[in-house]
């Protein structure tokens, strides 16, 4: 069964809500009548054994799997079927579960694809930098030869680089040790 938890929140207008969202992959149901609602602020929690639609919950947020029915909203406006640059732009960002580099990229060229110009390069990576500084010796480096929980911090570090309002995060711990796992949460 997915379990969704969160903490006690005042009466304030969601950030991000769920109502009756359904979605699947081809004709297999994989999300019946989700409903949520997460304030402004609130860290959430999706908990679940593996196989249970956790995953398939943030693709279907994220228009990656298609809503089949329900509506979903972000301040509330309806995102419902809006594409993914609009997303990026209302300041939703994601770090995804799979080890989503370019791997022969350098760590550089990794955190710079997720802006739109190099303007804000500089001050978006010491930002960066500030949670992770090992990156910052490391920007010229392939993306692809750091090792696991430096790849996760790498991806997490891209998703960071937005500012984002909302911040997607699948597998935050998976296959990390403690001292990457305590790093992230940090910078949440």
């Amino acid at each position: 069964m997915l379990e969704a938890r969160q903490t006690e929140t005042k009466a304030i207008a969601p950030k991000l809500s769920l109502s009756n969202v359904s979605s699947g992959y081809g004709p297999v149901a994989i999300i019946e009548a989700l409903s949520l609602a997460i304030a402004p602020g609130q860290i959430f929690a999706l908990m679940g054994k593996n196989g249970m639609g956790k995953t398939t919950v943030l693709k279907t947020i994220l228009g990656f799997v298609a809503l089949r029915s329900g509506d979903i909203r972000l301040d509330g406006a309806s995102i419902s079927g809006v594409s993914q640059a609009s997303l990026i732009a209302s300041g939703v960002s994601y770090a995804p579960q799979e080890q989503a580099l370019f791997q022969d990229l350098s760590v550089r060229d990794n955190l710079r694809l997720a802006l739109r110009s190099d303007r804000d390069f500089a001050q978006a990576v010491e930002r960066v930098f500030g949670h992770f500084p090992f990156l910052g010796a490391r920007l010229s480096q392939r993306a692809g030869t750091l090792s696991g929980g430096e790849q996760k911090m790498l991806i997490f570090g891209r998703a960071l680089m937005l500012r984002p309002k909302l911040l997607l995060i699948d597998e935050i711990s998976e296959g990390l040790q403690p001292s990457v796992v305590e790093r992230i949460a940090a910078a949440l």
